[in-house]
This record gives C-alpha cells, sequence and structure tokens, in this order.
C-alpha cells in the first residue's frame, strides 16, 4: 500500500470529489483526500493525500493559491459563474484597458469579500448552497481575504482575462463580480484555472485518465519543508518530543530515507513536538 502524494490537473465539469471517487477505485483505498476544493466549472491543480499522505493536507490546503480567471461582462448569474441562472443583464459600457487594470489593482491587500450564496461555507452547519436550493435567504458576513498580486493578461470586448495570487478562503467567482461592479458593470466568471498551490505547480501535472500508482510521491520527497534523519526511531513512533539544533518551524523526521513524522517547534522549551505521525505496515 502507497501512502503519499498526487498532483491532478482536473478537468471542467468534473468535481472535487468526484477525482477522489476515480481514485479511490484506481489505488483500492479508501483513505484519499484533498488539499483546497476547486468548483466543477473550474480546471486546474488539485492536490490529494493518499493513506497516511493525508495527514500533510493542512499544512498543504493553508498555502496561498494562483488562478488564472476569465471574467465576461454583462450578465451576473447566482452562482457568480457559467453554471450558474442569468439574474441580471447590464450594456456593457466602453473600457480601456488602462481602465480595467487600475479597477483590478485596487483589489491588492486585504478586502472584505462576501462569499457565494452556492458555496460550501457553512451557517450553523449547513453549507450555503443548501439554503439557496431551498431559496432561503440567509445573512453571510464578509470576510476579510488577502489578494497578494493581480495581473490583466487581456481585454477583449466584454471579456477580461487575469491573474491572481490570494490567500487561502479567497472565492475568485466573488473577486470577478466585484471587478465587474467596480466597472459599473455586472459579470460572471466563464473560466478559472488553478495554477499553483503554494510551491506546487500546474506544469506537467497529468489528467486523471493517465494517473497510476507509480504518480504517488513520497512524503519524504512531496513536503516542501525542511527533512531531519533522526536515529531513534522507537522515540519518534511514540511521539516523543526531541530536541534539535536548528530553528525551523515545522520539519519532517525522516529514518532511513522514510518519513516518519511532522515536528513542530515549541519557542518556549525549544523543544519539538509531534504534529503529525506516519504509520506503515512495516515499521
Amino acid at each position: 500500500m502507497k501512502h503519499g502524494i498526487i498532483f491532478v490537473r482536473k478537468e471542467k465539469g468534473m468535481s472535487s470529489y468526484d477525482v477522489i471517487r476515480i481514485l479511490k477505485r484506481k489505488f483500492h483505498t479508501s483513505k484519499i483526500g484533498h488539499a483546497g476544493t476547486l468548483d466543477p466549472f473550474a480546471c486546474g491543480l488539485l492536490i490529494l493525500g493518499i493513506n497516511e499522505g493525508t495527514k500533510v493536507l493542512p499544512y498543504i490546503e493553508n498555502e496561498n493559491k494562483e488562478y488564472i480567471g476569465e471574467l465576461i461582462l454583462g450578465k451576473e448569474t447566482d452562482t457568480y459563474d457559467v453554471t450558474g441562472k442569468v439574474i441580471k443583464t447590464k450594456k456593457v459600457k466602453k473600457h480601456t484597458f488602462e481602465e480595467v487594470d487600475e479597477a483590478l489593482h485596487s483589489f491588492v491587500g486585504k478586502i472584505k469579500q462576501t462569499p457565494p450564496i452556492y458555496s460550501a461555507i457553512k451557517i450553523e452547519g449547513k453549507p450555503l448552497y443548501k439554503y439557496a436550493r431551498e431559496n432561503k435567504k440567509i445573512d453571510i458576513k464578509p470576510r476579510t481575504q488577502i489578494i497578494y498580486d493581480v495581473r490583466l493578461i487581456a481585454f477583449k470586448k466584454d471579456h477580461i482575462y487575469f491573474y491572481v495570487k490570494c490567500n487561502k478562503g479567497t472565492y475568485i467567482r466573488s473577486l470577478g463580480v466585484d471587478l465587474a461592479h467596480k466597472l459599473n458593470e455586472v459579470g460572471y466568471l466563464n473560466n478559472l484555472e488553478r495554477i499553483a498551490i503554494g510551491n506546487y505547480k500546474i506544469a506537467n501535472v497529468k489528467k486523471i485518465n493517465d494517473i497510476s500508482e507509480e504518480h504517488i510521491i513520497d512524503l519524504k520527497d512531496a513536503l516542501k519543508i525542511k527533512k531531519v534523519n533522526y536515529p531513534d526511531v522507537k522515540k519518534i513512533i511514540n511521539g516523543m518530543p526531541i530536541k534539535l539544533n536548528i530553528k525551523d518551524e515545522l520539519v519532517l523526521i525522516i529514518n532511513k530515507n522514510k518519513a516518519l513524522a511532522l515536528y513542530e517547534l515549541n519557542k518556549s522549551d525549544m523543544l519539538y513536538y509531534c504534529k503529525r505521525g506516519f504509520r506503515y505496515e512495516n515499521i
């Protein structure tokens, strides 16, 4: 049984769970999870944990995300994307590239963003999209998000193509609608591709049908954090605190080329404590 991380280029029309379901069948395991959901209309990089690899997903999920989006002006949908029902229409005015670029750059920094009603965010234990399907009005409070960088790639009549780098939890659908409103227009996202999660890029990532077990990356190779070879395996397996002569906040403890555990530095006593231990059949 393999343990590790796998990178998939999710295609449009598939949900993130569709990818998990296919891989569970392909790898004959029930223990698969993903870091960062992609909407069915979106495509791009999806990172999944296989077996013990699921334990590191929270650390990958918190990384910044990068996207390329296509915004179409003139119509707004209830989902903020191409899959929704049109709820507003408006004749598109003429805009210059510079005007659109200035409007896009106005979102750089901390912003207040209202999530789409068709999203999985839970209020009182219930996903927002269920309220929407039941036609129930719900008070959605704005959230503070961070836009680190944007770039206007192209602007053609009513089509805006843009790049954005943002923190976890940012809704690019909402950003697209807010950009349209900034231009005194209405709009919806027609396409969205996630091209990076932290240091993990979309380049050379394979589609689901081309994925095989050989594409599962071992934990010791997948995690982009400092690795420490520790001789006392029993101490690590038992999750005991250890002393290391380094100052990295998070380290991967390995032994004989196998990842054993994630350890985190406690600055109060300068000891490292086990955050996630990995269990293998042959240890």
